[in-house]
């Protein structure tokens, strides 16, 4: 309990800066205005397009925790909300998401069995201590976003405010730039990192990853990267995503790569590290 406190003091001092370390759920579950709930879901991760697998899962609701972490303000602040895993993974949703949607932190499931799911790979997959999930069955739109915004093994939950995207928008970006960052943010700062911010995956920074590639084969890297990368845990985009707008998403997240790492500009060390003083 003191630690939780300690947390919750250490993010007003600087908020976007300490993410709130989540406490065991039956800690979570003492704290005033945490209840727990029955939630079915269509599993994403465990469905198709032909199959569609329910599972009840014990949860609280997203909103209770938020608001008992970060006090009842924080839909206001116009931060994103930044679920972060064991693993480094990181889904980050803006506050109205939240308050649109119905989400939950999953920690059991409701039939007793473990609390995993099965991969691509037929191998079971942990999910605690904490499971995000989306009340997909009352809003059947989510069904459409499969499992993105579906973290598991979550630790950390923290608020990242806007401002703290700046070092990411290069000066004078295009219109189509803009826009290929907020697809860029949903669908590659989940597990990549640039200038620091974003998922702790891996440590290099994605421009220097990416610096050595031409554009046809940074193309096919979004779009399918390949079974070697996808084992080493790189999904291939989107697959609910298909024809034009597939090549849209993937048009405008070049724009935005193209905007912060120039085709033929040297590949520079100094992108290994966040920049001084942001």
């Amino acid at each position: 309990m003191h630690r939780l406190v300690i947390s919750c003091m250490l993010f007003l001092l600087a908020p976007g800066l300490a993410a709130v370390e989540l406490p065991a759920p039956a800690e979570l579950l003492k704290q005033p205005g945490v209840s727990g709930h029955y939630v079915t879901v269509v599993e994403p991760h465990q469905s198709d397009a032909t199959h569609q697998t329910h599972v009840t899962y014990l949860a609280v609701a997203a909103n209770q925790v938020l608001d008992h972490l970060f006090g009842r303000r924080w839909p206001s602040s116009g931060s994103d909300v930044v679920f972060t895993a064991a693993d480094g993974y990181q889904f980050a949703g803006g506050a109205e998401r939240f308050t649109h949607y119905k989400a939950y932190l999953a920690y059991a499931r409701a039939d007793g069995n473990a609390f995993t799911i099965v991969n691509s790979e037929g191998q079971p997959i942990e999910l605690g201590p904490y499971y995000l999930i989306w009340d997909n069955i009352e809003d059947t739109s989510l069904i459409r976003q499969g499992g993105y915004g579906w973290p598991y093994q979550v630790l950390q939950i923290d608020l990242r405010p806007a401002s703290a995207y700046l070092p990411l928008l290069p000066e004078s970006a295009s219109r189509q730039a803009l826009d290929g960052f907020v697809l860029f943010k949903e669908y590659c700062l989940i597990c990549h990192q640039m200038a620091g911010i974003g998922g702790q995956k891996l440590s290099t920074d994605l421009r220097q990853l990416l610096c050595p590639l031409k554009e046809p084969e940074l193309r096919a890297l979004i779009d399918n990267p390949g079974d070697a990368l996808q084992k080493a845990g790189m999904p291939p985009l989107d697959k609910g995503l298909e024809g034009e707008g597939r090549k849209q998403t993937i048009d405008l997240i070049m724009a935005y790569l193209r905007a912060v790492q120039p085709e033929g500009q040297s590949c520079q060390s100094e992108y290994l590290h966040p920049p001084s003083g942001k």
